[in-house]
């Protein structure tokens, strides 16, 4: 494995090549590229899909763990709900301004910008860095957060270096597993931590929305269309059009189209890339196999708990798909 950081200037032109952006099997113009062609998400299914729906209409955004989920509340509040063997449903009181989850515990930012993390001690729960910030990102084991001067501080578990940021000004970070890309006021894009599978060698063009899982990164271009990188995983990549926001694991991925539908992509044995019709405004993706998002009406709907033919669902329904 290498250990390294690397800071890519943004060209005007962008090459595609197959070392650059070995994950990513479209090409531009290929409008029905990476869509599940086995399962036709344009279909209304939702009657046999297991499909679950909050109660309430006040979700603003939603971020989704390993058998956890979170919700943000229009008045800052958060809830969560799914496994709590660590306490990553043991979300704090007052008042938030964003979330994002990591395996098995979560991370917030206080309305004040102080970050506040729960569920598993070590990942990132764990010396949690003073000051303020204004954004952060759960990884797999660390997190990693952009403070209000513009430089990024990490914690948690730093194997390869992942919690090791370089010294500049940035506008976002992403933490994935074992690695950490951030993009800066320039427009450059810099990743350090593992690079075994070149998970380290963002596209060279200005990327917005990272986001970080296993070995490979997707994030959106200057045209909202998805770029990904790093490990070739067998199965297709997004398709190429303009999202407004998208979520990747380390077996499929949805994004939110410009007409508000979600389109998802890979793998499929839960059902977890069959998302339901309607209109939504964000998407996030677990760990392993459910999906949840936030409709324009504010409800959170949630799909991918759904065990194969012959297993029960408690295998794989830990409360994750059912928001309050």
């Amino acid at each position: 494995m290498m250990r390294g950081v690397r800071c890519l200037v943004v060209h005007l032109v962008f090459i595609f090549a197959r070392g650059l952006l070995p994950a990513c099997n479209w090409l531009e113009g290929d409008d029905d590229a990476g869509v599940n062609l086995d399962d036709d998400t344009s279909d209304d299914d939702t009657e046999e899909q297991d499909v679950r729906v909050s109660t309430t209409t006040d979700w603003v955004q939603v971020a989704a763990g390993d058998e956890h989920t979170c919700g943000l509340r229009q008045d800052g509040t958060v809830a969560c709900w799914g496994r709590n063997k660590a306490g990553q449903c043991d979300a704090p009181s007052g008042s938030f301004t964003q979330l994002s989850a990591g395996y098995m515990y979560t991370c917030g930012l206080r309305e004040g910008g102080e970050v506040e993390c729960w569920g598993l001690n070590g990942d990132g729960p764990d010396n949690l860095p003073s000051g303020t910030f204004v954004d952060v990102s759960a990884g797999m084991h660390h997190a990693c957060a952009l403070a209000s001067e513009g430089h990024i501080v990490c914690w948690g578990e730093n194997y390869e270096g992942s919690c090791m940021p370089p010294q500049g000004v940035f506008a976002e970070v992403g933490a994935g597993v074992a690695f950490s890309c951030a993009r800066t006021v320039e427009g450059e894009t810099c990743c350090w931590g593992e690079d075994g599978w070149d998970q380290c060698s963002a596209p060279d063009v200005e990327l917005t929305d990272l986001e970080l899982t296993h070995r490979r990164g997707c994030a959106l271009d200057v045209d909202s269309h998805p770029r990904c990188w790093g490990w070739e995983w067998q199965i297709a990549g997004p398709p190429w059009q303009a999202f407004s926001d998208i979520a990747i694991n380390q077996v499929y991925g949805c994004g939110v189209g410009e007409d508000g539908a979600v389109i998802c992509w890979g793998e499929d044995l839960y059902e977890s890339a069959t998302p339901p019709t309607g209109e939504f405004v964000q998407v996030a993706v677990g760990y392993e196999n459910h999906s949840c998002g936030v409709r324009a009406d504010g409800a959170i709907e949630c799909w991918g708990c759904e065990a194969p033919a012959g297993y029960p669902d408690s295998l794989v329904d830990k409360g994750q798909c059912t928001p309050p």
